[in-house]
């Protein structure tokens, strides 16, 4: 649950720290540190690799409490595609170090500013999982 609140922003409490731009996969990408608020975040520090031209990480690292790699997320620059003029990872991985386990994930369509009727937030579909 943590790493999806760092990949989505939702880290209020967060410092973040701007380092040397850098180059990966042939593109160049801004490099962030997110510095958790939180004192029992699992992570003391999250690095993200920002593609400048496309604004989409192509990756970011978990570093644990002793600051040692804990986890991975990759994003192949072809697998970034562009849908209603908006560059989106079509698919990625999450290599986790310590357990030794990689998570392929593949979208295989998206809508985007798709209308979202308002009863999909209600607790009965909630609790459905519709």
């Amino acid at each position: 649950y943590e790493d999806f609140l760092h990949l989505y922003g939702l880290s209020a409490d967060a410092v973040l720290e701007k380092q040397m731009d850098q180059q990966l996969s042939e593109r160049d990408v801004f490099v962030i540190d997110v510095i958790p608020g939180d004192e029992n975040s699992g992570y003391n520090k999250i690095r993200s690799f920002i593609d400048q031209q496309w604004c989409v990480p192509l990756k970011i690292e978990f570093f644990a409490k002793d600051s040692t790699l804990r986890k991975a997320l990759s994003v192949a620059p072809e697998n970034v595609s562009l849908v209603n003029e908006h560059r989106v990872p079509m698919a990625f991985e999450m290599h986790d170090f310590e357990q030794d386990t990689r998570t392929k994930v593949s979208v295989e369509s998206i809508s985007i500013n798709e209308p979202i009727r308002d009863s999909i937030f209600s607790l009965s579909d909630l609790r459905s999982g519709r």
